[in-house]
């Protein structure tokens, strides 16, 4: 469900403020959210997706509507979406015990110079953000992308580096993509073989997957690095043990079934 449509943020490999018509964030009352969470609990609905693209934005808000589920005694269990720099880890202890059990960070790179260049400029150490909340028990998803505009094969390293350091509960590495209404779809346009010809080269495990080129790779060494990275990152010793850890073997070996299907892609040069 949604708390809010719409972002403040203009992120140049995000189309969704072409859907909004602009860079904001539209909010329902909290008093219409909690009618709808209490719907949704008296039918024995316990876990929900909150899909707002940044339902972490105002601490405020934040705040009010831990104190509004907590009132009501619930138990319920919920994942929402935030970017780094918008998380008040004042309120990560109110948020658990609200039921805040994962959080999706939009991470994107591990280098900042690349990261700027497509103007998602995060404020602050994004370890310590990701480190506060697996102190308050909260798992992380971290999303991370190869092959911004500013990529090299070292800033993707870099990219991986953070991602393997963090080692969220899960992670995800996505290839970056023209997509329609952003504001890269506008530079991969007016380049030649730019933009894929079908939509199936739009989806990030297809077989015939084109992500953008960058200033310095060709598409097919982008999609080859991104797919090393997720194998990687997924076989590597300090996330299985975590993953043991936490969620026991059931998932682990879970993981390791999903590393025994390999990925097809066509493109390769």
């Amino acid at each position: 469900m949604n708390t809010s449509l719409g972002c403040p943020f203009s992120c140049h490999y995000c189309c969704i403020n072409s859907v909004f018509g602009q860079p904001r964030a539209r909010y329902w009352s909290l008093e219409k959210v909690l009618s709808w969470l209490d719907l949704l609990a008296d039918k024995g609905v316990r876990n929900i997706r909150f899909d707002d693209e940044l339902f972490i934005l105002s601490p405020k808000r934040v705040e009010r509507f831990c104190d509004m589920v907590i009132e009501r005694n619930r138990d319920l269990n919920f994942w929402v979406y935030a970017r780094p720099d918008t998380v008040p880890t004042s309120l990560l202890k109110k948020m658990k015990k609200a039921g805040v059990n994962w959080i999706c960070l939009g991470i994107e790179s591990g280098n900042k110079a690349v990261r700027d260049d497509v103007n998602k400029k995060i404020k602050g150490d994004i370890k310590s953000v990701v480190r506060a909340m697996q102190q308050q028990d909260i798992f992380v998803l971290g999303n991370y992308m190869f092959g911004l505009p500013e990529d090299t094969l070292e800033t993707m390293e870099d990219t991986l580096r953070l991602a393997m350091d963090l080692n969220c509960e899960f992670s995800n590495f996505y290839t970056v993509m023209a997509l329609p209404g952003s504001r890269l779809y506008d530079l991969a346009s007016q380049q030649t073989g730019g933009l894929p010809e079908n939509w199936n080269a739009f989806s990030q495990l297809s077989r015939d997957t084109q992500p953008m080129s960058t200033t310095h790779l060709a598409p097919a060494k982008v999609l080859e690095f991104r797919d090393e990275a997720f194998y990687r990152y997924l076989e590597n010793d300090q996330y299985q043990r975590m993953v043991r850890a936490r969620f026991g073997e059931k998932t682990l070996a879970h993981i390791q079934g999903m590393l025994d299907v390999k990925i097809e892609r066509e493109l390769t040069a």
